[in-house]
């Protein structure tokens, strides 16, 4: 679960797909609910906003560490991010991401995230 929050490594396709659909999914559900919460009690208008707003800016922040982990898998900086604020330069990018494999094995960020890890003893001179 720490993976999810932070911007080191690399994220596969088909993890970055799951966690981009999990993030907007939970901000939808935020978001009804809240409705939900404005139209059962108008009182509770400005509360409900906030917290969708609150809900909606964490959704952001989690969506871009996954659209920088998933650079980092095609062996691109997470300063490319940037340009996906350019608005027809992130279409592009994001069917890029979609599509591209990663980079195959190692590089600069870490391991491939496709590859086994083969099992590792602790004290591997130490017999017990």
């Amino acid at each position: 679960m720490q993976e999810f929050f932070t911007t080191r490594g690399r994220l596969r396709r088909r993890d970055y797909w799951g966690r981009t659909i999990g993030v907007y999914g939970a901000v939808i559900l935020a978001y009804v609910l809240a409705s939900h919460v404005q139209y059962a009690s108008p009182d509770n208008e400005q509360l409900a906003t906030a917290g969708v707003c609150l809900v909606i800016l964490i959704g952001v922040i989690l969506a871009n560490i996954q659209v920088i982990k998933r650079l980092h898998d095609t062996n691109l900086s997470g300063w490319w991010w940037f340009l996906f604020l350019l608005p027809v330069v992130s279409y592009g990018l994001s069917i890029g991401m979609s599509f591209v494999p990663g980079t195959r094995g190692q590089n600069r960020f870490g391991p491939d995230p496709k590859e086994e890890v083969a099992y590792e003893e602790e004290h591997p001179g130490k017999r017990e």
